[in-house]
């Protein structure tokens, strides 16, 4: 749990000879894929003819852990393998990453890991909707069997130009050259199961939205609670646009707590930033396809060119993200990014260099974790109530009313609490509202002016009307005080404002108003200080307060 060395003593080492004979030809292993379950490790690569680097098909490896005396019990490792699996009827050949397991007991009995991909497979042939191939190994210590495949719908998310042979990922610019960053292809780059969740992420080049025409970060979750029916949950982008105009963003990785709070790794260049190194997490909670504002790890610093003469400048292929093992809700997350550049190569002349950087990411680095938001109605009363998890710089709560589609009004405020992983509980209530049907959400407000909103929660309000005349407020006020009243049935409504003399100074309603609750904002910028009256007649109704200017 807490290695100090490099010696036997803390680490167990072993290795796969992966040169496999195919088709009479010596290949070697390529795009690996890692991943554990609570019983087996599992290593995936795609394999390339020494002689001319033709593709020739995909392995799997299965590496028994052997807690008591094997493997991980510092005994020698038991490795079985070099399947061939998308070799099974009606699959797809190409990068499988197989998913890493979370769980004491597996995802069930017999059930090994899932072996998934993307490299903009369609269900339907051409121009059909593009799909996830999704791999079950089952006994995976004993005689290794692989269920499937299943092909997993999840629509029309980008641009394969309706053909097979579809475009390629276009590269990413940077600034301070002309010489595009190499995204790679399609290919499933990581893959995490967790309670009946598989997890992925890929990239894609959007056919609508902000990032259309832009390689794009991409995270998929399925749902495999019923087993051979693989169902999608969610999937988002994870665009950038919030680091810069016109961000692409490759190479993600993603990561899974406990909570199944999210964190997605990802690398990300623009032709007004260098490359460098970034991540976006989603709680949760949070509404489908949604991720929080993106967060650098380390900018960029200089631009970057490095194609040793082969006409593609790639860059690193892979990034890392992590659960923290102490507690199980952190993230760790790793990359790399554009450093000063160094002395040019002779031929080709090119200066670009790279380095590394890995952090921690602490929960409460995360924007504020809305764990519920609810309401309850009383007569005329609403009550809305939410708490959280932990908070990040969080100034508070701008309550939001709304009684047309997308017209929200502010009816109040709440403060937050700063930054704290404890669990914090709110409340406010709307009293004496009018009958109706509404909409409530929160604006939550960080100290730098980030703004983020929740989910809505509809209420209903039935309550019946009494006619009342509300004392104003603030009293005594300068120059400006709020008047509310309320009228239980339709009819002419006079509200007007006299001084201590009886004579009238202002009128602030004249006309005929349906039954319900109402609000008026006074401005007496014109009067003197001093005791006004202000009056609300209503049919045989009538009521009459007083009220203090001073100014």
């Amino acid at each position: 749990s807490t290695p100090a060395t490099a010696t036997s003593t803390d680490w167990w080492y072993t290795a796969i000879d992966a040169k496999e004979v195919i088709g009479g030809a010596d290949h070697w292993a390529d795009y690996p894929g890692f991943a554990i379950d609570e019983e087996a490790v599992y290593v995936t690569a795609n394999m390339f003819s020494h002689v001319d680097g033709i593709f020739g098909g995909t392995r799997l490896w299965i590496i028994d852990k052997g807690v008591a005396g094997g493997f991980y019990g510092g005994g020698a490792a038991t490795v079985t393998g070099g399947w061939d699996f998308p070799g099974l009827t009606g699959g797809s050949v190409g990068t499988h990453q197989p998913a890493h397991v979370f769980g004491s007991t597996g995802v069930a009995t017999g059930v090994g890991t899932f072996l998934v991909k993307y490299s903009g497979l369609t269900t339907g042939g051409p121009g059909g909707t593009e799909a996830i191939q999704v791999i079950r190994v089952d006994d995976p210590l004993g005689s290794p069997t692989f269920v499937g495949p299943e092909f997993v719908s999840v629509g029309d998310i980008e641009d394969l130009g309706g053909v097979f042979g579809f475009p390629a990922l276009p590269d990413a610019p940077q600034s301070g050259s002309a010489t595009e960053i190499e995204v790679n292809d399609r290919r499933t780059l990581h893959a995490v199961w967790r309670n009946n969740s598989l997890w992925l992420t890929t990239t894609i080049n959007p056919n609508s939205g902000p990032d259309i025409g832009q390689t794009t970060a991409h995270w998929v979750q399925l749902n495999t609670t019923t087993l051979g029916s693989t169902t999608l949950t969610d999937q988002g982008d994870v665009g950038g646009e919030d680091i810069a105009s016109g961000t692409f963003t490759f190479f993600p990785a993603i990561a899974v707590n406990i909570n199944e709070d999210v964190i997605i790794g990802f690398s990300a260049s623009a032709p007004t930033i260098f490359p460098g190194a970034y991540y976006a997490g989603r709680f949760v909670g949070d509404p489908a396809g949604f991720v929080n504002p993106s967060v650098v790890v380390r900018a960029g610093l200089d631009s970057y060119v490095r194609t040793f003469g082969a006409g593609r400048n790639r860059w690193g292929d892979y990034t890392g993200a992590s659960v923290d093992p102490t507690d199980d809700k952190s993230f760790w997350i790793f990359n790399e990014y554009a450093i000063a550049r160094g002395t040019p190569t002779p031929t080709p002349p090119e200066d670009g260099r790279w380095g590394t950087v890995y952090a921690h990411v602490p929960l409460s680095d995360l924007p504020v974790e809305l764990t519920s938001f609810a309401a309850t109605v009383d007569e005329a009363d609403v009550t809305l109530s939410w708490s959280t998890a932990t908070e990040t710089n969080n100034q508070g709560f701008e309550i939001q009313r709304s009684k047309t589609e997308n017209e929200y009004e502010k009816i109040g405020y709440v403060p937050g609490h700063g930054t704290t992983t404890e669990i914090q509980t709110y409340s406010y209530t709307d009293s004496k509202v009018a009958s109706g049907n509404y909409t409530n959400r929160l604006k939550q407000i960080d100290y730098d002016g980030t703004i983020d909103y929740s989910n809505e929660v509809a209420v209903e309000v039935t309550a019946p009307l009494e006619f009342v005349l509300e004392q104003n407020y603030p009293n005594p006020f300068n120059p400006s005080t709020l008047i509310k009243y309320s009228i239980p049935e339709n009819g002419f409504v006079n509200l007007d404002v006299y001084n201590l003399l009886g004579e009238k100074v202002a009128s602030l309603v004249n006309s005929v108003q349906e039954a319900g609750r109402y609000e008026i904002i006074y401005d007496a910028s014109e009067l003197a200080s001093g005791i006004y009256v202000y009056s609300l007649r209503s049919g045989r109704f009538n009521s009459v307060k007083k009220m203090l200017l001073m100014k």
